[in-house]
């Protein structure tokens, strides 16, 4: 994070993680990763990314590639556009691609609601449609 005032906002994140192996269940060890980064422009603009890899199969998605642009409106509320693109850890899956958009605005000063549209193509796990769309509303909360 660049300043302390901006670790909100302006951040960069290397998370590492593993899971061991259950035997009651058969699920594998496996391990994985993320790289993802975030940093206001001309104190509006907010582009970010984010890469993910999980090995040995133990998540539907071996690599996951995020990215996107988001825009302060008024105050910290913001409006943002992304996109994924997913390759799925079982190779007779088919790659999907992803597209979100969203809006956020804060509540207060620790509370945002997030209503989004998500429409994904050749969803993996989904053979029989070529296109879902999921309406949400997410909550969040910061301390």
């Amino acid at each position: 994070t660049p300043a302390f005032e901006k670790r909100k906002t302006d951040n960069y994140h290397v998370t590492l993680w593993h899971v061991d192996a259950i035997e009651k269940t058969g699920r594998a060890e496996g391990w994985g990763g993320t790289v993802s980064a975030q940093r206001y422009f001309c104190d509006r603009w907010l582009p970010f990314a984010r890469y993910s890899y999980a090995a040995n199969s133990v998540l539907p998605i071996e690599h996951l590639l995020q990215g996107g642009l988001g825009y302060r409106v008024r105050g910290h509320d913001s409006v943002a556009l992304g996109f994924s693109y997913g390759v799925p850890s079982d190779p007779a899956l088919r790659e999907q691609f992803g597209l979100e958009a969203y809006y956020r605005v804060y509540v207060s000063q620790a509370i945002s609601l997030i209503p989004g549209l998500q429409m994904v193509w050749n969803p993996s796990r989904n053979a029989e449609d070529d296109q879902i769309t999921v309406f949400s509303m997410r909550v969040r909360f910061s301390l």
